[in-house]
């Protein structure tokens, strides 16, 4: 897909503006510019953080940091598939994608895969209380 449809008062008005600072907001737009690829189910795989902070021009820790607050507020979800790769999902990433909507949530239940969102989320909690030294 080469692009996204955004509603300019959803966006301005959204959780993301409440919960994100600006440059996890930017990351944010990555994430689904990303899950574009695949515009129909809202995936994109990855190999490990520094792929991520790669693709997105950024550092790992600032990764680390976002995608800790991405699975917090339920924006993303990280999955394995039967082949062991690892990929996010955009949750309700149809309202991001109005006209797919109805093939994304039909094909979104036919992929499947392993949710490994805690796990995940576990360890960017310990990565990122150690960056921030919360610990």
């Amino acid at each position: 897909m080469k692009y996204l449809k955004i509603n300019k008062d959803k966006w301005m008005h959204s959780s993301i503006k409440r919960e994100l600072n600006l440059e996890e907001e930017a990351i944010w737009l990555n994430f689904l510019m990303l899950a574009g690829d695949d515009h129909l189910t809202g995936h994109f795989k990855f190999f490990d953080l520094k792929h991520i902070a790669q693709e997105v021009k950024t550092s790992e820790d600032k990764i680390k940091i976002a995608m800790k607050k991405f699975i917090e507020y339920k924006k993303i979800e990280i999955l394995e598939d039967k082949e062991g790769c690892t990929y996010f999902k955009i949750v309700k990433f149809a309202e991001h994608n109005p006209e797919y909507a109805k093939k994304i949530e039909e094909i979104s239940k036919s992929i499947g895969g392993r949710d490994i969102t805690k796990e995940v989320y576990t360890q960017l909690l310990n990565e990122t209380e150690d960056l921030l030294g919360e610990k």
